[in-house]
């Protein structure tokens, strides 16, 4: 039996890999997607190939639900995205918009098993960086392990090959531990995501434009191609006024990829064309969308069904 793991490319959906391979669960293929890949035409039919298909992190569409389902496939959801919630009375959809995708991978795989308490800790510090809990006082190591997720990446490489150092140092320890602790090397590796965050929050903020939206919100638009959640939330704290912020990403500015980050009341899900949660999502637009927007010969994102 074939079997496939499709995730988000972030620490919350990298981390169900890690926790289905400490439990053993046997999975032949890992893919990580970002938000882009609704847009990918064969995304649902390349997942026919396998015979069991478990999809973490990913909020998935009305197709890729019946096709699925029309083909017989053995599918399990685990959620926690608002897009899920149209699917959560369905069969072997998990959804929980309190628990990070790995929480709810993590529990519904264990079930009544017996839960190693570094396994345990993994996945909390998990959650309190993808829920953004900001006051919990385990937050400060949360951001660490998030900070260490895109330090050990390898950008030279697709697929499960750019995450397995990753994936694989994290699961020596949860095999070889008995609490969650950074070695000596990932602590300067995490020491040089920090400068880079410092660097990044500097060059953005030069160029940050201060906008307001046809809905009376203040927001920021700004450019980077690097540590983008961190510099979009210090921007946030700097500034009285700005209810979000917008973030183009010019890692690779063909793709058209933007962050966005807000404060609470403030949903990014109600502007158009941005999936994620309700203070941190994002999504792609057309290039010559992305050039008018900076410009300013087009003010805003705009807003869901306007």
């Amino acid at each position: 039996m074939k079997t496939l793991l499709v995730s988000h490319g972030d620490l919350d959906g990298i981390s169900p890999a890690i926790i289905a391979q400490y439990y053993k669960i046997p999975i032949d293929t890992y893919w990580f997607k970002d938000y882009d890949f609704l847009e990918d035409p064969n995304f649902n039919q390349s997942m026919l190939v396998y015979d069991r298909i478990y999809i973490t992190d990913l909020s998935i569409q009305d197709e890729t639900y019946k096709i699925l389902e029309e083909n017989n496939k053995e599918f399990y959801v685990f959620d926690h995205h608002e897009q899920t919630r149209n699917f959560e009375t369905k069969k072997n959809v998990f959804f929980n918009l309190e628990k990070s995708g790995t929480e709810i991978f993590f529990e519904e795989l264990t079930g009544k098993k017996r839960i190693s308490s570094i396994a345990r800790e993994f996945v909390t510090l998990v959650g309190i960086y993808d829920l953004w809990k900001l006051e919990h006082p385990l937050r400060e190591k949360a951001e660490k392990l998030n900070k260490l997720t895109y330090e050990l990446l390898n950008y030279r490489v697709n697929g499960y090959g750019r995450y397995q150092n990753f994936i694989e140092r994290q699961l020596t320890k949860l095999q070889t531990n008995k609490t969650f602790e950074f070695t000596p090397f990932e602590l300067s590796k995490i020491h040089n995501a920090e400068i880079k965050e410092k660097n990044a929050v500097i060059s953005a903020d030069k160029i940050l434009q201060l906008r307001k939206d046809s809905h009376g919100k203040g927001f920021g638009i700004t450019k980077s191609n690097r540590k983008i959640s961190y510099l979009c939330s210090k921007l946030l704290e700097k500034y009285e006024g700005m209810d979000y912020i917008v973030c183009i990403n010019t890692y690779n500015i063909s793709e058209g990829k933007i962050s966005v980050r807000s404060l609470e009341p403030f949903s990014v899900l109600d502007l158009q064309d941005v999936d994620g949660h309700k203070c941190a999502g994002g999504g792609f637009r057309d290039v010559n969308f992305i050039s008018k927007l900076w410009s300013g010969e087009i003010n805003e994102l705009g807003y869901e069904n306007e």
